[in-house]
């Protein structure tokens, strides 16, 4: 069995939404991601109607990390998901793209924090 068909140990949600001129809230904001509990898979979700994610581009991470060595799937046009292998602790940005009905495209940059506790 190779690694990628291993199921998450554990996943966590993030619940996006968008108001109408573009600006896009993601919950929680700072994605805390506790180490030491297996691989975690995160699934953003896209709650407010007439918004999609690109096909491509929908969570992108900035820089290089072997937490995330594939990039993230679109499942449906509203949901996305990315796998954590939990390897390192630290602050990871990233960045989030929506796209309107007309093709417009928003983003904003929060962060995923991969803590060796859960105080941090």
């Amino acid at each position: 069995m190779n690694k990628e068909s291993i199921p998450p140990a554990f996943t966590l949600a993030v619940n996006v939404t968008v108001d109408a001129n573009g600006n896009i809230t993601c919950s929680p904001e700072a994605i805390p991601v506790p180490m030491g509990q297996g691989e975690a898979e995160i699934i953003w979700a896209l709650g407010s109607a007439g918004w999609h994610f690109p096909n491509t581009g929908a969570i992108v991470i900035k820089g290089t990390s072997k937490n995330f060595p594939r990039p993230a799937t679109l499942i449906q046009p509203q949901i996305v998901s990315l796998r954590d292998c939990c390897i390192d602790s630290g602050d990871f940005s990233y960045t989030i793209t929506v796209s309107d009905s007309s093709g417009n495209t928003f983003s904003r940059d929060p962060v995923i924090k991969n803590n060796t506790t859960t105080s941090d």
